[in-house]
């Protein structure tokens, strides 16, 4: 049997970077681009760039330490894009939630995965109460609420952070960027560790 191949050519090597990097470089280069539309809000790259980069402040004026597992339970908004980034830049890994958890749902990947902080929409805030009835147990509860700006809530956080993102070492080949978790299908839901190389190959691949 002849061995079977690609009629794309490789696009490797892939770049051993943390996934922020290719945001800073997209930002730097064409900083007034369109990049997220989220309704009636339009951001740019420039402005994903510079909102992440204070969330990331924050979350590391607030006690987040290198390694920290942060869960971010929201539909698609533009806060879920800055949240992501903002997250990795203060060294954290991200642990994604399916929007349509159960309360129960929502403690157990919480719980399973480590989480000390947990980024929600206000949409899910009832949902994120609940789950403390289900053992779930974290340091911080971050709420999204659109143009919002409450102390402790996530825009309150990033306009009045101050100071650059921490500077700390990551080896993209082994250090994980997102732990999302399986459908569970079988049984419960299991944390899938992502590395930042794994995201940025992917990306590669796409834009290739």
């Amino acid at each position: 049997m002849a061995p079977s191949a690609s009629p794309r050519p490789s696009m490797a090597p892939y770049p051993e970077e943390p996934v922020q990097e290719l945001l800073k470089r997209v930002a730097e280069r064409l900083p007034d681009k369109t990049a997220v539309i989220d309704g009636d809000r339009t951001f740019t790259y420039g402005q994903i760039e510079d909102l992440s980069n204070r969330f990331a402040s924050a979350l590391a004026s607030s006690g987040l330490a290198v390694g920290d597992r942060v869960g971010i339970f929201a539909p698609n908004c533009v806060e879920f894009v800055i949240g992501f980034f903002g997250i990795l830049k203060a060294g954290g890994i991200a642990s994604t939630v399916n929007s349509a958890y159960t309360e129960r749902e929502l403690a157990f990947q919480m719980n399973d995965c480590g989480a000390t902080v947990l980024l929600v929409h206000e949409a899910l805030l009832e949902v994120a109460g609940k789950a403390e009835g289900h053992g779930l147990n974290i340091r911080q509860l971050i709420v999204i609420k659109a143009e919002s700006q409450e102390t402790g809530s996530f825009w309150g956080l990033t306009e009045t952070a101050k100071g650059p993102p921490p500077e700390f070492a990551i080896d993209p080949k082994v250090d994980v960027a997102t732990l999302p978790y399986s459908s569970g299908t079988t049984g419960l839901a299991k944390g899938v560790e992502l590395t930042h190389f794994n995201l940025t190959s992917n990306v590669v691949q796409m834009n290739g």
